[in-house]
C-alpha cells in the first residue's frame, strides 16, 4: 500500500492574481514507468463486480460537514508530477492550475483528495481552477485502448466537503500527429496555434463529461458511473474540425469540433478539476476513491 502523503490544505490566493491561460491538460515529463504494467493490464483482464448505477448510486454523508484544515499555499501552474494512487491503469499523477487557485493533494492506495482555495473566476473567466490528472498513457508509450478492452465507462466514489465548488470530470486522448502538420492561420483562436501547435492537439484539450454543458459533480455520492459516450469537446476547444473525409481542417470555425466524442481507443488521462465561479472564491475539498473501469455489461469491470 502506498503510504499516505498528506501535503496540505487550503488558503486564499494572492491578492495580485497572475493572469492565467487555459490548462495544458498534459502531465510534466517523467521517467516514472513503475506502473506502466498496470495500464497495460487494463487492456485484457476481467473481474466480477456488483452492478453499478449510471452517474448515481447511494449518497454518502461521510464528508458533508468535513472541516477544511490548515492553510494550503501550493499554487500549481505548470504540470507538477506527484505520487500516484494505486488506481487501476494509472501510471502517474500530476497537479496543475491557473496560478491563483491553491491545491494540496493527499494520496492513499485507493483514494486521492484535493483541497485548497478556489479563485474567483471573474466575469471574464480568467481563472479556470486547478486539477488532479491521472495519466493513463505511459511516458513515451501508446495510449490506453479502452475499446479493445471492452471498457465503456469509468466508475468511482466521490466525496465533497461543500457543494459551493463543483468538480468537473475530463478525459484526454493522445495527440494526433496530423495536427502537427497543419498550418494554422494567424486568426485561428487568436493565433495561439500558430506559435504552439501542441496547444491545439488533443492532450491539451480535454473532453468534458457533458461537453459545453458540463455535468459537474456536486454532491457526495458512492457508485458514480460515467459513460465515455458523454465525454465531448466543449465549444471553447482549440482542436480543429474533422471534415467528411476524416481530415482535419482549419478553414472553418474551431467550434466545428464541438461535441466530438472522445476516442476511447486513444485515452491519455483522466482529470478532476475544481471549477471556480464568478464572485464566489472560497475553500474546497474533494476525494475520489475506488476508481474502476467498467465494461458495457454492468456486472463486469476491467481491473
Amino acid at each position: 500500500m502506498l503510504a499516505t502523503a498528506a501535503l496540505g490544505a487550503c488558503a486564499s490566493p494572492k491578492e495580485n492574481a497572475l493572469a492565467s491561460s487555459a490548462p495544458s491538460s498534459r502531465p510534466a515529463s517523467t521517467d516514472n514507468t513503475t506502473r506502466a504494467d498496470a495500464a497495460i493490464a487494463v487492456n485484457g483482464a476481467d473481474a466480477a463486480s456488483g452492478a453499478s448505477v449510471d452517474a448515481g448510486g447511494s449518497a454518502s454523508s461521510s464528508m458533508a460537514d468535513a472541516a477544511l484544515s490548515a492553510p494550503c499555499t501550493a499554487i500549481p501552474r505548470q504540470p507538477n508530477a506527484t505520487a500516484a494512487p494505486e488506481f487501476p491503469g494509472v501510471v502517474a499523477m500530476w497537479t496543475e492550475g491557473d496560478g491563483v487557485t491553491t491545491l494540496c493533494p493527499t494520496v492513499e492506495a485507493n483514494k486521492i483528495c484535493a483541497e485548497g482555495y478556489v479563485a474567483d473566476a471573474t466575469t471574464e473567466y480568467v481563472n479556470w481552477g486547478a486539477l488532479i490528472g491521472l495519466q493513463l498513457k505511459p511516458p513515451s508509450g501508446p495510449a490506453w485502448d479502452a475499446t479493445a478492452a471492452g471498457v465503456t465507462r469509468v466508475g468511482f466514489d466521490v466525496e465533497l466537503a461543500s457543494s459551493d465548488h463543483r468538480v468537473r470530470v475530463q478525459l484526454t486522448q493522445a495527440d494526433d500527429p496530423r495536427i502537427e502538420l497543419l498550418t494554422f492561420p494567424g486568426d485561428y483562436r487568436d493565433g495561439a496555434c500558430s506559435t504552439s501547435k501542441s496547444s491545439c492537439n488533443y492532450e491539451h484539450n480535454p473532453f468534458i463529461w457533458g461537453g459545453s454543458y458540463s455535468q459537474n459533480l456536486k454532491e457526495t455520492r458512492a457508485g458514480t458511473v460515467l459513460e465515455f459516450a458523454k465525454f465531448t469537446l466543449p465549444g471553447w476547444t482549440k482542436v480543429p474540425a474533422l471534415n467528411a473525409l476524416g481530415q482535419f481542417t482549419v478553414a472553418g470555425s474551431p467550434v466545428d469540433a464541438r461535441e466530438q466524442v472522445v476516442d476511447a481507443s486513444q485515452l491519455a488521462s483522466l482529470q478532476f478539476l475544481v471549477v471556480p465561479e464568478p464572485g464566489r472564491p472560497g475553500p474546497y475539498r474533494f476525494c475520489i476513491s475506488d476508481l474502476r473501469w467498467l465494461k458495457a455489461d454492468s456486472a463486469a469491470e476491467a481491473p
